[in-house]
């Protein structure tokens, strides 16, 4: 689970730094392809480690990041549960 961890803090670092990869990340019209490119990218993280993540994150949230987690929780809780 630590590696999972350091993968949803990698990538959230790696959104904040790269703007080329954040854009990317951000270009993809579904979930399920922003989801294969990350993995395709090595990241490998769980929606509650991310989240997790972004909530114990020193800085506040950008609006590509904001926009990636809308997508990811839309995509793994169902509106019922919202």
């Amino acid at each position: 689970m630590k590696m999972s961890i350091e993968s949803a803090r990698s990538f959230i670092l790696r959104m904040r730094s790269d703007a080329e990869f954040a854009n990317t990340v951000a270009s993809f019209l579904d979930t399920e392809s922003q989801l294969s490119f990350l993995s395709s990218a090595g990241y490998f993280f769980t929606l509650e480690e991310f989240t997790n993540e972004m909530m114990n994150h020193e800085n506040h949230i950008t609006d590509e990041e904001l926009h990636f987690s809308a997508r990811i929780v839309n995509k793994y809780i169902p509106s019922r549960e919202r």
